[in-house]
């Protein structure tokens, strides 16, 4: 059985200026299949720590507001696969499964969303 910080160095990721980019895939999936929302917080760090060593300064995202959007997108993508699943494609659930594959996670310039994360994150424990 793989360990954790296996499966973390298996997970594909980007980033940009500002962005950090995160395939929604089987990885990802074993991740919090195997450590929960813990590993995600993890992988959070390890990810902002990737993007300060990569651009020498750190990217304005709280580690709970990262962790916290990686982890609800990727609920997300897994509900909307079920539904598929079980009543056949329908138009927005494979919109939202398209616009999932990768989670774009930005600083409030870069995100228009940044702020319903930093609120939602709150509350992900």
């Amino acid at each position: 059985m793989e360990n954790l910080n296996e499966i973390k160095d298996e997970i594909t990721c980007s980033f940009d200026k500002g962005v950090i980019r995160v395939d929604n895939d089987k990885a990802l999936k074993d991740l919090i299949l195997k450590g929960g929302k813990k590993a995600v917080m993890e992988l959070a760090t390890s990810l902002k720590e990737r993007y300060e060593a990569m651009f020498g300064h750190s990217i304005c995202i709280r580690d709970r507001s990262l962790a916290c959007e990686i982890y609800y997108h990727h609920r997300l993508n897994e509900r909307y696969k079920r539904s598929e699943a079980k009543h056949g494609p329908r138009r927005f659930s494979t919109w939202m499964l398209r616009h999932m594959r990768v989670i774009d996670c930005g600083e409030l310039k870069e995100d228009n969303n940044r702020l319903i994360w930093d609120f939602v994150s709150l509350f992900y424990r």
